[in-house]
């Protein structure tokens, strides 16, 4: 039986339960369980919610690439999905189809040099009721548009999932702010978490491996979340803090 960590309850209850969030935020450390999590989001909406006129609950799960759509997104829907999903894949449309709720769960990868509806690869699916996108800190701000703009199926309440590394000013975190500052507080959420969040799916040395091999300050952004502003050539054992670090009081 799937036992969620604390990240990934709270990444189904905001983006399931809450009746009022529309935009989700996460920053979480490598490891943390993130795909795991939007897995698991995607699940849960496309089995719960009931076909409206006709018109099944679209999803899309957005990537940065085709690689990583079929190394981590697919691994995690194989192992997520089971007999209730239908996997339909074309050369040009992927899809995971849901066997009682006709639910889909529309694939995707985002091209770096995509800027807009017209020239990205989400544009042939006209509408949708959700929209998540994985490893975040690799996308162009744009696509908190792009997405917004895909929400437009009625009789479905929309939400945005946006998934990615401790960055420094993240956009996607930034992107909650706005949502809170125009639609009040209820209606987004920034969730943060360490890669300490997923220990017990994690090996037993794990972090103290990424603690040797990563420079001090990779490991603070990427394991601890705690990621530090740029400040011009940055060499990677440089740590912009007096404990520790290269600073002096």
């Amino acid at each position: 039986m799937i036992q969620p960590n604390a990240l990934q309850r709270a990444m189904l209850h905001y983006s399931v339960v809450d009746p009022n969030c529309y935009t989700i935020g996460v920053q979480a450390g490598t490891g943390s369980g993130k795909s795991f999590g939007s897995g698991l989001v995607a699940k849960c909406l496309g089995e719960i919610m009931p076909p409206e006129a006709n018109r099944p609950p679209q999803l899309i799960w957005l990537t940065d690439t085709m690689s990583r759509a079929e190394s981590v997104v697919l691994p995690v829907c194989h192992e997520l999905f089971g007999d209730a999903w239908k996997w339909s894949p074309t050369p040009t449309r992927w899809y995971w189809e849901h066997r009682r709720t006709k639910a889909r769960i529309w694939i995707r990868y985002f091209h770096r040099r995509q800027r807009d509806d017209q020239s990205s690869n989400i544009e042939g699916i006209p509408y949708a009721c959700g929209v998540i996108c994985e490893e975040s800190q690799t996308l162009p701000h744009q696509i908190a548009a792009i997405a917004a703009k895909r929400l437009r199926q009625e009789h479905y309440r929309p939400r945005r999932l946006f998934v990615g590394l401790p960055r420094h000013d993240a956009w996607w975190m930034q992107e909650v702010e706005k949502i809170k500052e125009h639609r009040g507080e209820d209606a987004a959420v920034g969730l943060r978490a360490t890669s300490l969040v997923n220990l017990s799916h994690l090996g037993e040395h794990y972090i103290e491996d990424l603690r040797a091999t990563m420079s001090p300050r990779q490991f603070r952004a990427e394991v601890l979340n705690e990621p530090s502003a740029p400040d011009g050539a940055v060499y990677p054992d440089w740590e912009p803090i007096t404990e520790g670090g290269n600073l002096t009081d």
